[in-house]
């Protein structure tokens, strides 16, 4: 039978995807739009370059999603294994320029997989460029058929008239990403914004104080001395972003060599980057037993009326020294040392190191 095929708004497309990079809250109505317009069956959104935690995807879609990775079709996608790299080239690819029907009739995957959820007709347009380049998928029903050529003509200009809206939403993401560092950081908590796979997108400058040889970045990747605490984390991470369960993961462990080992939190990040073209999906947070937080030298000037080398001692002392080993670090004598300790006594009102100890470590930090 054929069909009276008309043109697509591709006008209207285009406003509902660039309002929704704008304000992630209408990446559901712009899919569920972008059906309707396309009279396609459903629509997902698919990297193009790496895996993907989740799948940006219309209703319609849910049933297949699950049996896509339920059943381990997601590495056996011959729509992403033959076809990404002419999407990315061609900006638009069917079915037809990645199979021949010859193919697609011995194929698995169309058989047992697209076949059996009532699937047939696909089309993909490329949005975005170099890492962060993505498709966006519409899906035809058995019933509906294949795109016809007047359609996929209609579609060709939207990969061109998408990039510009691929990097307002992966920008903003990623500024999303970044105000949530600093607020880590004026909290005094290391983190990370991680990639979809795991890999590190940015650290905080916590994060990058507390990193050393147990406990470091490596080709992009958070890694721990001990191989099997890695591989519990990267475990984690597949668990975290590949699950439904929205309970979390445990803690990891990083041990680290005559210190307290490093706990690292992870936690999904959809509520920061609800855009399905973000750079980052996770947040890591590293815990550090052995970091105390402590008040500027500012703050125990301001406070206690210490000088800048009283408040300086203060904090040396706090930290566990001596006084011996604070003079040594201080580079001033032991005699100088003396008589700072008894002017701070004095001016802040305790008599005893461990009494000082208790009451810098009840002031708040960086006040």
């Amino acid at each position: 039978m054929v069909r009276n095929v008309a043109e697509f708004d591709v006008a209207t497309i285009v406003n509902m995807l660039n309002a929704a990079a704008l304000d992630p809250s209408r990446w559901d109505a712009a899919l569920e739009g972008l059906a309707k317009h396309t009279r396609s069956f459903g629509v997902v959104v698919f990297p193009l370059r790496g895996s993907l935690p989740y799948l940006p995807a219309t209703r319609s879609m849910g049933e297949a999603f699950e049996t896509y990775v339920r059943d381990g079709w997601v590495s056996k996608d011959e729509r992403i294994i033959y076809g990404a790299n002419r999407v990315i080239q061609r900006g638009l690819v069917t079915d037809r320029d990645i199979r021949s029907e010859d193919d697609i009739r011995r194929s698995a995957f169309y058989q047992e997989f697209v076949a059996r959820l009532g699937l047939k007709g696909f089309a993909a347009v490329r949005i975005g460029s170099g890492d962060q380049v993505w498709s966006l998928t519409l899906h035809r029903s058995h019933q509906q058929g294949h795109f016809e050529e007047a359609e996929l003509q209609s579609l060709r200009p939207l990969s061109t008239q998408l990039d510009g809206m691929a990097q307002i939403a992966s920008t903003l993401g990623l500024a999303h990403g970044a105000a949530a560092l600093t607020a880590f950081d004026v909290a005094g908590k290391a983190a990370l914004l991680l990639g979809r796979t795991g890999e590190v997108v940015r650290a905080n400058h916590r994060a990058e104080r507390l990193l050393d040889e147990d406990v470091r970045i490596e080709k992009r990747r958070l890694i721990s001395s001990d191989r099997e605490a890695t591989d519990r984390f990267d475990l984690s991470i597949k668990r975290l972003l590949w699950s439904g369960d929205s309970s979390g993961v445990p803690p990891v462990s990083f041990p680290r060599t005559g210190r307290s080992a490093v706990l690292v939190y992870l936690i999904r990040s959809f509520q920061l980057a609800e855009t399905p073209l973000s750079a980052y999906h996770a947040i890591a947070v590293l815990a550090d037993p052995d970091d105390r937080l402590l008040p500027t030298t500012q703050t125990l000037q301001k406070n206690f009326g210490l000088t800048p080398a009283e408040a300086r001692l203060a904090l040396s002392l706090q930290s566990g020294k001596d006084l011996q080993s604070a003079a040594a670090s201080l580079g001033v004598s032991a005699e100088t040392v003396r008589k700072q300790v008894k002017s701070i006594f004095a001016k802040t009102g305790v008599k005893r190191q461990v009494d000082l100890v208790a009451l810098i470590s009840n002031l708040l930090p960086n006040i």
